[in-house]
């Protein structure tokens, strides 16, 4: 497994607090690594909608991109396991395993910003 570029640590999704006082009232969410700089966290990103409006929405969204870290770690240790398997067995020679294989490797790809 090559090194990672991202930052490294457990993604959080936490509410933002926007002051009252802002002229669109929206709310938001933020997401922040367990790795601190100093005092802070490190921030991912943050996210606004409209109160009103598609907070559902984006929380999902925030979890997501919270759950990316990990998602990529647990599909690497898939593909690994996979390999190792194939090594042993003719599993990987039906259809499915292969298109699974394939759609593992496009996956972390896309995450790693390599595709």
């Amino acid at each position: 497994m090559s090194k990672t570029k991202h930052t490294l640590g457990k993604w959080e999704a936490e509410k933002m607090l926007i002051p009252y006082t802002e002229k669109d009232h929206r709310c938001g969410i933020v997401i922040n690594s367990t790795k601190t700089v100093g005092e802070f966290p490190t921030r991912i990103c943050d996210m606004r909608c409209d109160q009103e409006k598609g907070f559902v929405e984006m929380r999902a969204n925030a979890a997501l991109i919270a759950a990316a870290p990990e998602l990529l770690e647990a599909l690497e240790s898939a593909k690994h396991l996979l390999e190792l398997l194939d090594a042993d067995t003719d599993l990987l020679s039906s259809q499915f395993a292969e298109e699974t294989a394939g759609e593992i490797t496009d996956a972390i790809a896309k995450a790693k910003g390599e595709n």
